[in-house]
């Protein structure tokens, strides 16, 4: 009975993979909201803290407290991501081959989430010794703030911004993914990433 039921289960498992093989991955947009909104308290989440077996339906709700204007299929992909971050107890990044080390602010406009004021832009691998990152920021509030991040989402270095230009400096031994965290900038003309 017992490799019947093994037998069964990986099936099961099995046809489940073959069927989320096909899906999209989570679109820039997804992403964006969920590092901008959501990473900030779920990063860090096994599947053993606040699991989401009650499904998609009980966390509408929740996603929507902090996406109001996100659509059904939004809701979806952040409940998707927030389920495999969960499950691999790691935050989902996006492709490596969407980072690029200068953005236009036409460029920048996918990985800014409006609902807060805040983006996450994948800048690519720091070398070392390190990389300065050039901002120019068109609108910002006083308490705008620049966070570069590494590949888990820890903090690398942290400033305060204000409009015109601005500067972060991150030195790095080994390389390093690195991604923009701006929160409380509502418009940029450009971001460019120089390797020291």
């Amino acid at each position: 009975m017992r490799p019947f039921v093994r037998t069964v289960g990986l099936a099961l498992l099995l046809g489940w993979a073959l069927a989320r093989a096909d899906e999209p991955g989570p679109s820039a947009a997804a992403l964006v909201r969920f590092h901008t909104a959501c990473a900030s308290c779920h990063a860090r989440e096994c599947s053993g803290r606040q699991s989401f077996q009650s499904g998609l339906t009980a966390a509408r709700g929740h996603i929507l407290r902090y996406a109001p204007s996100a659509n059904p299929e939004m809701v979806r992909q952040l409940f998707d991501l927030l389920a495999e971050t969960k499950r691999a107890c790691r935050v989902v990044l996006p492709p490596a081959d969407v980072a690029r080390p200068r953005w236009t602010a036409e460029q920048l406009r996918p990985w800014f989430n409006p609902d807060i004021d805040a983006w996450f832009i994948p800048l690519g691998t720091v070398h070392p010794p390190g990389a300065d990152i050039s901002l120019e920021v068109a609108r910002a509030t006083a308490s705008a703030s620049a966070e570069l991040l590494d590949e888990e989402l820890e903090t690398l270095t942290a400033e305060p911004v204000r409009e015109g230009r601005a500067r972060l400096v991150v030195e790095a031994t080994v390389p390093t993914r690195v991604f923009l965290l701006l929160r409380g900038v509502s418009a940029l003309r450009g971001v460019a990433l120089e390797r020291r």
